[in-house]
């Protein structure tokens, strides 16, 4: 299978549905690379990539049947995949410390001022700093990390991740404000190294 396939999800979910194999691994092949960086964006662990991406495809596979289209199939896609990172995450010998820094997460973290203005988007955006972006995105809490590459390297609206995290819209938008804050803070040594033109 050569070329991508053009069909759009919902004609590939009907066909799937309909046995058609060839029409899942376009699927897969479609939305492939972006789980498996979410899936490094959740658990920082690159031999966990492979091993949960095909599980995440097969419960999609085993559930597809079940998908209603009340969302996009991509945010679906996505819920499936976070429990599956975080059930993962839980099986881990560090569960612990990890459940007691999401603990910490989820009672709120404190404002960081906006002592210093810079437009965070732009920064993004531009391709020669991906790799160090990336790094410090890394370098963030659990669902700061997950909500900024949700949001910027996904292209998710805060409607969508909030589907996905199966929670209210306001708490995401405050937790992206507060990623937004630290990510900010982490960047403002960068930015005053390169005189502000990063």
């Amino acid at each position: 299978m050569g070329e991508r396939d053009k069909r759009g999800d919902s004609e590939l979910i009907r066909a799937i549905i309909n046995g058609d194999r060839e029409a899942f691994e376009s699927l897969v092949l479609r939305y492939e690379k972006s789980v498996c960086n979410l899936i490094h964006s959740i658990t920082r662990n690159p031999s966990y990539v492979d091993d949960l991406a095909q599980e995440i495809f097969w419960r999609v596979y085993l559930n597809l049947k079940r998908f209603k289209g009340k969302s996009s199939f991509k945010t679906w896609l996505y819920r499936i995949a976070v429990n599956e990172c975080l059930k993962e995450l839980k099986q881990a010998a560090s569960f612990s410390k990890f459940k007691a820094r999401l603990k910490d997460e989820k009672k709120g973290l404190s404002l960081i001022p906006d002592s210093e203005k810079f437009d965070l988007d732009e920064i993004l955006l531009k391709s020669e700093e991906q790799a160090k972006i990336r790094e410090l995105v890394n370098s963030l809490p659990l669902l700061h990390r997950l909500i900024l590459s949700l949001h910027y390297y996904e292209g998710l609206s805060i409607k969508e991740i909030a589907q996905i995290l199966n929670c209210p819209s306001g708490p995401i938008r405050s937790r992206l404000h507060n990623a937004r804050n630290k990510l900010k803070e982490l960047l403002l040594p960068f930015i005053r190294e390169s005189g502000g033109n990063v």
